[in-house]
């Protein structure tokens, strides 16, 4: 009789049967109870049952499913991860299955084949270091789940090594090149651009944020974020925040009110040109109006939407249209021979800039991460508000501002 007990499991006591016969590898063939039990007693009572069982052959063995399942029913119990995550699981379940890993049974998956599975990764695979992360992380966390659940009795990927944490990315503009940036934007590329690098870089909000921002929630005194837009299964679609942290109310500054009204004015008098527009083609004949789209498709009562026909702006139409614009307009590419450190600047870096701004002019960190929508203060200062260049010198002589004061 061999009974196992599995520190820090609720059920921490498990049977191990010897069937006797001699596999290939040359070791003996054995039994694992599929589930643990609270007390050595019972382990061994279930023991003893399933001897009876074996010696009778009623005895049947627990199911077999291979890596590729298990990850299957792992994110199956993902039931409220954001679409884009889901996607991102997926992928991950679908590289192992075109790796042997995929198809084994997991009961006999041990530490070797898991670091197979990451040598690969990062051989034959041209996935980046943070994805590969991403999977290993994910793979981890599907056998822990399985021990978890006495699905298999120890995660062979326990001591998997995942590649180091990438360090804080982002470029960080000062405000003046900021602000340069967003007069070139507003003179060049106006009803495409200007509404994001406006609200990411003087609001704090993210891409999907901007897109989802509905008129309802816009005043004069500040935008409350509720929503992010985002494509799914085709249709731009209102989506949760991704954290509950995301939801927050943003102040504006005065000249951020005034801009978003002179744009919300624009878009008033596109939507009454396309209306006309439409109207001249329907009444000259050249067009059915009941087998068209509508004229103007802000169904959602959204902020920023394409002025020809009002369809909503999607994330990835924005960061596409931001990369041809700084690559196509002279006036972006003359700013970065002057500072060539920006010409790799995302719609997302305004945001970056934001903090990094806001903690040069000494606001607190912890009002940074509040407006920004990040829940730990110190993920705000490590990756948004980093030190521009004269941070530090400013915090220094408004120090010695202080002691002079004393001094004298």
């Amino acid at each position: 009789m061999s009974i196992v007990k599995k520190a820090g499991r609720k059920k921490p006591y498990y049977y191990v049967i010897s069937t006797g016969q001699k596999l290939p590898n040359g070791r003996y063939e054995k039994i694992w109870s599929t589930t643990g039990y609270l007390t050595s007693k019972e382990a061994l009572d279930a023991e003893a049952e399933a001897r009876v069982a074996i010696k009778q052959q009623t005895y049947i063995k627990p199911e077999k499913i291979s890596v590729t399942a298990l990850l299957e029913k792992f994110i199956d119990t993902k039931i409220e991860i954001r679409p884009a995550t889901r996607t991102q699981y997926t992928a991950a379940k679908n590289r192992v299955s075109k790796h042997p890993l995929g198809s084994k049974e997991i009961q006999k998956v041990d530490v070797f084949d898991v670091e197979a599975y990451r040598q690969w990764l990062h051989k034959d695979t041209k996935l980046s270091q943070q994805t590969i992360r991403e999977e290993l992380s994910f793979l981890r966390s599907a056998f822990t789940w399985a021990a978890d659940n006495d699905i298999i009795v120890k995660s062979p990927a326990r001591r998997l090594k995942l590649p180091p944490k990438p360090g804080p990315k982002g470029i960080h503009a000062e405000l003046s090149y900021l602000l340069k940036i967003l007069d070139i934007v507003k003179k060049e590329a106006y009803a495409d651009l200007y509404i994001p690098c406006l609200l990411a870089g003087f609001c704090g909000l993210r891409i999907s944020e901007i897109c989802g921002v509905e008129l309802q929630y816009l005043s004069e005194s500040g935008v409350h974020v509720k929503h992010n837009l985002l494509r799914i299964d085709g249709i731009p679609t209102l989506a949760p925040l991704k954290t509950r942290t995301s939801e927050r109310f943003v102040p504006f500054l005065p000249f951020v009110w005034r801009e978003i009204a002179k744009y919300m004015e624009f878009i008033k008098s596109c939507h009454k040109n396309a209306l006309r527009q439409r109207m001249e083609l329907i009444r000259d004949g050249k067009l059915d109006p009941t087998h068209s789209d509508p004229a103007w498709q802000n169904s959602l009562n959204l902020l920023y939407v394409f002025p020809e026909d009002g369809r909503p702006h999607i994330k990835d139409f924005i960061e596409r249209r931001w990369r041809k614009f700084k690559e196509q307009n002279e006036k972006m590419q003359e700013l970065f021979k002057e500072q060539p450190h920006l010409a790799g600047m995302r719609i997302h870096d305004f945001r970056h800039s934001l903090g990094a701004n806001m903690r040069d002019q000494g606001v607190s960190m912890a009002d940074i991460s509040e407006l920004l929508g990040h829940s730990d203060a110190e993920f705000t200062r490590v990756t948004y508000a980093t030190p521009l260049k004269d941070t530090h010198a400013k915090a220094m002589q408004k120090y010695g501002e202080n002691i002079q004061q004393f001094l004298s």
